[in-house]
């Protein structure tokens, strides 16, 4: 109770603000800027916008009216036009940035929309800039938007379309070249282009879920039908009866068009009745076999040609679940169709060699005997590392098993014994390949700076289950953000915040010229470490770790 009164405290400071004592270490005291932040406020605000800028809806006044922290924010957070200060809502470089990332991201909604100032909204060189970045933009112009623009959002999104005056609906050129970016757009064209053969197949060749719009007579036409069952075979079922009847136009649904199941569901019972087309629907998927007709069901002919294609399909045909030739052409198909099979067969050592070879997983469907059998185990890691969760306790502890297992599956080290979850050389293997396979390492492990390093090189999302104390180690730190394997920066919000605000405090006192504010972390870290190396050892009075000297030297 007495420390929140106390002068100077951790809690009397705002809790966007956090103290920084690396500043005290840098011998640095934090400057107060012209409009009454501290330069020590907006390099943590600027931290934490780096990260994710999603915070600024809970930052405070100051940085909402901060231009460069504003539109940090918005690089990655469309809907920073809600939160910033109403002063920027006319500022164009910022509500591109944030159309741009809100588009890109899915971070930008109708209300976000709506707070671009009107002037902005009315500016028609501004709105062919923002279309450009976001063509959901045109829903909210206020500005009479001209042919090409409305052209270029089409071709960008073409549900624009929905937006647009009734003259461009009208437009032919318009019409197709939103319908060819985007079939639902179909919905929204009117008239007689609606019966525009051209203009209906570009549709349902893009996306077919705009067949429910079209009227009888095109839903009559086979091309039609044909081109929207290449998309999506459901599309079969608005297709007028006549065709549903048609056995041969049925037939070219399936060798042209790929229909398959939609086949036994929507078309006349005739034709679903047809011994011909029941077989060649089944080769073609054998789980379509389930809509057959119940007399298929127990014809052998006919489970033989589904199980060309997924040995699940027997799961439709009990009948023959005893029958070892069935067995072995289901399971050598499809491994784990293990269910569908008699329980006699689950401790059968060919049975389960030859599931486990095709999918590692039906190892877990095998007796315990089987799962402790070293050759079937290893046959199963081989060919998927996580099918380790199913072995024996034993094997499980066995180290070529996961060595085998984490080969192509890193992360099986996941179901590897503890002790071998802690061995060093192991596990520095596999990080090196995967390093989120880290997460699964020993509590020891993650606490070594070595095997964190490999880790963050290989993946910087590996930094998020190193131990807490290294989060603030700059070994670690300059392996993550010069990942071989990624972007450095998607492991930014796993870092140390004060590390971070130090290493950016450091970089405005070695580059006062610099606008630290522009620019991201990956370049702010190998400035300050290429820094000449006596400025390099001040560094590490800082609280830093730098790479070993001679490294350091020798770059």
């Amino acid at each position: 109770r007495r420390l929140k009164s106390a002068p100077n405290s951790a809690a009397s400071r705002p809790r966007h603000a956090p103290h920084c004592r690396c500043a005290q270490h840098l011998g640095m005291e934090p400057a107060r800027e012209a409009g009454g932040a501290q330069l020590e406020d907006r390099l943590s605000w600027f931290v934490h916008l780096s990260v994710e800028g999603s915070r600024v809806k809970t930052a405070p006044a100051f940085v909402r009216k901060d231009r460069a922290l504003v539109l940090l924010a918005a690089k990655s957070f469309g809907c920073v036009l809600r939160f910033m200060h109403s002063s920027f809502t006319n500022d164009a470089e910022i509500v591109l940035t944030a159309l741009e990332a809100g588009r890109r991201t899915g971070t930008i909604f109708a209300e976000d929309y709506w707070q671009v100032a009107e002037e902005l909204r009315l500016d028609v060189a501004f709105m062919t800039r923002a279309v450009a970045a976001d063509p959901a933009i045109l829903l909210f112009a206020d500005c009479a938007v001209d042919r090409a623009v409305a052209l270029e959002a089409v071709k960008q999104s073409g549900t624009c379309l929905a937006a647009l005056d009734e003259r461009f609906k009208n437009d032919r050129e318009i019409v197709l070249a939103a319908v060819s970016n985007d079939g639902r757009a179909l919905e929204h064209v009117q008239g007689d282009l609606l019966m525009d053969k051209e203009i209906v197949l570009a549709a349902l060749a893009q996306n077919p879920l705009g067949i429910d719009v079209l009227g009888p007579e095109l839903l009559s036409d086979p091309e039609v039908i044909l081109t929207a069952v290449k998309e999506d075979q459901e599309a079969l079922e608005y297709a007028e009866q006549g065709l549903l009847g048609n056995l041969g136009f049925v037939l070219q649904t399936i060798i042209e068009g790929g229909a398959t199941a939609a086949v036994l569901k929507y078309c006349e019972e005739e034709v679903r009745n047809d011994r011909k087309i029941v077989k060649e629907v089944v080769r073609r998927d054998g789980m379509a076999l389930e809509f057959a007709s119940p007399e298929y069901h127990s014809d052998r002919e006919v489970l033989l040609a589904a199980l060309t294609d997924r040995g699940c399909a027997l799961k439709f045909a009990p009948a023959f679940n005893q029958e070892r030739d069935i067995v072995v052409k289901a399971v050598s198909r499809t491994g784990c169709c293990l269910p569908a099979v008699h329980p006699s067969f689950l401790d059968d050592d060919e049975i389960g060699l030859i599931a486990v070879s095709n999918d590692g997983k039906a190892l877990g469907f095998l007796s315990d005997r089987l799962k402790a059998d070293p050759q079937i185990v290893k046959a199963a890691v081989e060919n998927c590392g996580e099918a380790l969760q199913y072995a024996s306790d034993e094997l499980r502890n066995d180290k070529s098993i996961v060595r085998l297992a984490t080969t192509h599956t890193p992360r099986a080290l996941e179901f590897a014994s503890e002790i071998l979850q802690n061995d060093e050389s192991l596990v520095a293997t596999i990080v090196a390949i995967d390093g989120l396979a880290l997460e699964f390492a020993s509590d020891d492990l993650r606490r070594d700076v070595e095997i964190v390093a490999a880790a963050v090189d290989s993946n910087p999302l590996a930094m998020q289950f190193a131990d807490p104390s290294l989060r603030a180690n700059g070994k670690i730190v300059e392996k993550m953000l010069t990942s071989r394997n990624g972007d450095g920066l998607a492991g930014l919000r796993f870092v140390q915040h004060e590390y971070l605000v130090t290493l950016a405090m450091r970089f405005t006192s070695l580059f006062p010229d610099q606008d630290v504010f522009s620019m991201d972390f990956q370049e702010i870290n190998a400035r300050v470490y290429w820094y000449p190396q006596e400025d390099a050892r001040a560094i590490e009075g800082a609280g830093f770790r730098s790479t070993l000297e001679e490294e350091s030297g020798a770059k």
